[in-house]
């Protein structure tokens, strides 16, 4: 298991949950940059409740895009800490590409 450290939980990450979390990342979206983040940040990793709010939101926010799986990752580990995700639903997005765009 690999352990994350927060302001107020140790998040404990099954091996499989650490190894989809720390895959090489591709492109430079707001999900990219954000998993940049967490990889950029020194062991014992420390977030605050607004690095996983941030987290649930990819998580569950978007119907498409491949990165939520990774953030579901973190997410679950939150959760099993005794995390609380945020009281609101997050709201549902597509990814984007030719048939996800408003017009």
């Amino acid at each position: 298991m690999s352990t994350l450290f927060s302001d107020d939980y140790t998040l404990e990450l099954t091996d499989d949950e650490a190894a989809i979390v720390g895959r090489p990342i591709n492109g430079d979206g707001g999900a990219q940059r954000l998993l940049r983040r967490l990889h950029a940040l020194p062991a014992p990793l420390r977030a605050d409740d607004r690095l996983l709010d941030r987290c649930y939101h990819y998580a569950y926010a978007y119907d498409g895009g491949g990165f939520q799986d990774r953030f579901r990752a973190v997410v679950r580990a939150a959760l099993r800490a005794g995390w609380v995700p945020p009281e609101h639903e997050p709201p549902r997005r597509s990814s984007g590409g030719a048939f996800g765009r408003a017009r």
